[in-house]
């Protein structure tokens, strides 16, 4: 498939496909934010500090 073809073919998508797309992945970034936020309090760096 040349450049081109892949370029008129994104082209295609629908504007509420591409705005859906978005809305997936800031979702999917909030939830990997969330579930490694307390993984981080955890890291070596607290365990070697004198609190």
């Amino acid at each position: 498939m040349a450049i081109a073809e892949q370029a008129d073919q994104a082209s295609s998508i629908p504007a509420s496909r591409k705005i859906l797309c978005v809305i997936y992945g800031v979702i999917a970034v909030a939830a990997l934010l969330a579930t490694w936020g307390p993984n981080l309090a955890y890291s070596p760096d607290a365990f070697l500090s004198d609190s």
